[in-house]
């Protein structure tokens, strides 16, 4: 048996690995679906969100756990998975990334999505200064996000998005990769992403490198192809192994 802690990105909460989870559960293994605070059912003020907010939550989820889990971060997630690996590369077996934003060295996460490929977010973001949150627009969002997925799936996917807060998007990261957990860390590359695009992608690990698995997916492999995403998260020869 192998814990898995699947880590959620902007605008989503625990919610989105649900059917990922429950194929990883019927192979024998544990997971773990963290909502970040404010999102998902984690209640938080939204205004009152911040990196350091999200990054000591996940801090508190891994040092609950006594033996090595596997970290699954996708897109916005990666922010805090990356440095959380540097800190406590004895709790971490191995961290995967799935077309997952790293920041470092006094970068904000707005800072590497500008300088990459074109993304579609920008068309279907909508302002909401009152509570300092961006929201999507529903509207637009199947085509912009869920764009390969089975129908059913994108909408109730799109039914579940919550408002994303700011701060944690314009925050500089002071922290640079100490080279240490290089053979801990793969990045899960999706060909056709049109919300962190390739290119993006492939600019984070050109700073921060991983050994790289390509998925022909969109930005949520483990809503479009989950038996795909398991063949490499699942890869034996990384998982640890753990009395039941």
């Amino acid at each position: 048996m192998t814990t898995f802690i699947l880590i959620h990105g902007a605008w989503q909460g625990g919610w989105c690995w649900e059917g990922l989870a429950k194929l990883l559960r019927e192979q024998g293994h544990q997971v773990f679906t963290p909502d970040l605070p404010g999102h998902g059912k984690n209640p938080y003020p939204l205004s009152e969100v911040t990196y350091e907010v999200y990054y000591k939550s996940l801090e508190q989820e891994l040092l609950e756990h006594t033996e090595p889990v596997v970290l699954v971060a996708h897109s916005m997630s990666g922010m805090m998975a990356a440095p959380l690996l540097d800190n406590y590369p004895e709790k971490i077996a191995h961290l995967y990334l799935i077309a997952a934003i790293v920041a470092q060295d006094g970068e904000s996460l707005f800072d590497v999505v500008t300088k990459g490929g074109p993304s579609v977010i920008p068309d279907i973001l909508i302002d909401n200064p009152e509570d300092k949150t961006q929201s999507l627009d529903l509207n637009k969002v199947k085509k912009a996000f869920y764009y390969d997925c089975p129908s059913d799936i994108a909408d109730w996917a799109i039914k579940q998005l919550q408002p994303q807060p700011v701060a944690p998007f314009a925050t500089p990261i002071y922290w640079k990769d100490s080279g240490r957990t290089l053979h801990k860390r793969t990045y899960i590359l999706c060909e056709n992403d049109r919300d962190v695009h390739p290119q993006t992608q492939m600019n984070v690990i050109e700073r921060y490198p991983c050994k790289v698995q390509k998925i022909a997916a969109c930005h949520f492999p483990f809503l479009s192809t989950p038996h795909k995403l398991i063949e490499i998260i699942a890869q034996r020869d990384v998982l640890i192994e753990v009395p039941c």
